[in-house]
């Protein structure tokens, strides 16, 4: 791997890449109160549904692993599975095949991160950003599926909670992302924001991550790959922002509470990925990293 350009622990952009900007900022920067935002917001997360992807994919994964003939069947599979169209039912006859322990196993995969989301549209007049929240989209993409991202087939996630959008803190955190976006581009007026609410729980012993398809983009104009609304009980997590080829690492910083990363995304030279989180050793229950995510896309 390429030597890092910028210190193990940085916040800030690389000169060379000015037009893309990526950046770690703070809930006071846009006037929050941060431990009322973290106090209101915190308690929302640990009620989400949990997100069954996850287990399709770590499935799919264990049947591959036994069965690595039959990949190509398994890969057409996991597209089904994933999508709703096919359940386990229909690779029985490898299932029947595994040892006892290995099917057990597999059908034990449990989920480990809980998930909602909501839409906004956000429009600059005179009296500043107007908000508006969007139908809830019953199935949401990502990235791209010529690159073998599963995120690319639809997904069907909860709606966020009416309590959690109706938070007057988390209204002003939309208007300071707007505003974060409208420094890197002046002349845009309207734009759309696909929030993601999420929790990662680490069991003992057991690796948990935002990041399971690894360094990638997320196929949206900006985001903000975390805002870190709890950490508890955890270690790991590093955001970290690559350049172009996906190994020169500009940025690397453990988000703590009240921080967030944003970047540019599509068709820019950064990358992005967060490293697995694990339970501390000194930890009482289950580790907890809570994080809202930001899709942002420009409207033409």
């Amino acid at each position: 791997m390429s030597t890092p350009l910028s210190p193990r622990e940085s916040h800030g952009s690389d000169s060379r890449f000015s037009e893309y900007p990526f950046r770690v900022f703070t809930l006071e920067q846009f006037g929050i109160d941060r431990a009322r935002f973290l106090t209101e917001l915190a308690p929302s997360f640990h009620a989400l549904a949990w997100d069954i992807y996850d287990v399709r994919r770590e499935q799919v994964q264990r049947l591959l692993h036994a069965f690595p003939e039959e990949t190509s069947r398994l890969q057409q599979f996991l597209r089904d599975y994933w999508t709703e169209q096919a359940t386990l039912g229909v690779v029985e006859d490898l299932l029947s095949r595994l040892p006892t322990a290995e099917r057990v196993a597999l059908e034990s995969v449990a989920p480990y991160r809980r998930r909602a989301m909501a839409r906004f549209r956000l429009e600059l007049t005179r009296l500043g950003w107007q908000q508006e929240r969007l139908p809830d989209n019953t199935r949401f993409a990502q990235g791209k599926l010529d690159t073998g991202d599963l995120r690319a087939l639809p997904r069907r996630f909860a709606p966020m909670a009416c309590a959690v959008v109706d938070n007057p803190l988390f209204a002003r955190l939309r208007e300071g992302v707007a505003e974060l976006v409208a420094k890197a581009r002046p002349e845009v007026v309207t734009l759309t924001l696909t929030v993601h609410q999420m929790s990662v729980v680490c069991h003992p012993g057991q690796a948990a991550t935002n990041s399971p398809e690894g360094i990638h983009q997320d196929g949206a104009d900006y985001i903000v790959s975390a805002l870190v609304v709890e950490r508890r009980g955890v270690t790991g997590g590093m955001s970290r922002v690559f350049g172009p080829d996906r190994e020169a690492v500009l940025l690397s910083h453990t988000l703590q509470p009240g921080e967030g990363l944003f970047q540019a995304d599509a068709g820019s030279p950064l990358w992005h990925d967060v490293t697995p989180v694990h339970r501390s050793e000194s930890a009482e229950s289950d580790g907890i990293r809570s994080i809202l995510g930001f899709d942002i896309r420009l409207e033409k």
